[in-house]
């Protein structure tokens, strides 16, 4: 029996430094990933700190010609690569619009990009912009042929119901007209 108490504390000891070596073998491993991550978010920070925000070269408010969206762009360390508007791209929005005037970009306004980085700078025609003019004046055509059309139906409507009534009432003055007669004749008799 003495034997066997004897064994439980060699039994603890052995724990414990089984634990200890555990312990100090995730440390080693620990220390290379906890380095790589300070690393990374430095390196991360770093290259954020480098990053600029796109203009925007495009807006309702303050609308830009491309030779002033090429030398903005010049002035934040950007590239520019200007892409012409088709015919396809007509659309009512546009009709409104200066010939060369910058309608968008890739990447957008705001966003964060290396210095350097190439941007596409679409602009509008002339074509672009008449072609977007007819596009509006054909649907404000359609527009007013269609409250025409509207204002014609309701006054046909209209017309055909005074008629109803016009009938209906002369059709009730014969009646009344009629009976009245009737009756006379029945005084008479």
């Amino acid at each position: 029996m003495s034997g066997s108490s004897s064994n439980k504390p060699k039994g603890n000891m052995n724990k414990i430094v089984s634990g200890v070596t555990a312990v100090t073998s995730l440390i080693t491993l620990a220390k290379p990933v906890a380095d790589t991550i300070q690393d990374y978010t430095s390196k991360t920070m770093e290259e954020r700190k480098r990053l600029i925000s796109v203009p925007e070269l495009y807006s309702k408010e303050y609308p830009l010609s491309i030779e002033q969206a090429v030398e903005l762009l010049n002035n934040y360390g950007l590239k520019s690569t200007l892409v012409k508007t088709s015919i396809d791209d007509a659309d009512v929005k546009y009709r409104k619009c200066f010939a060369s005037q910058v309608i968008s970009t890739k990447p957008k306004g705001k966003q964060k990009v290396e210095p350097g980085t190439m941007i596409l700078v679409k602009y509008i025609t002339q074509e672009v912009i008449d072609e977007s003019q007819k596009i509006f004046e054909e649907l404000e055509a359609r527009k007013n042929e269609s409250a025409l059309q509207k204002k014609n139906k309701h006054l046909e409507r209209e017309q055909k119901t005074k008629e109803l009534m016009q009938n209906a009432r002369s059709k009730v003055q014969k009646v009344f007209q009629k009976s009245k007669e009737d009756n006379n004749e029945q005084k008479e008799e």
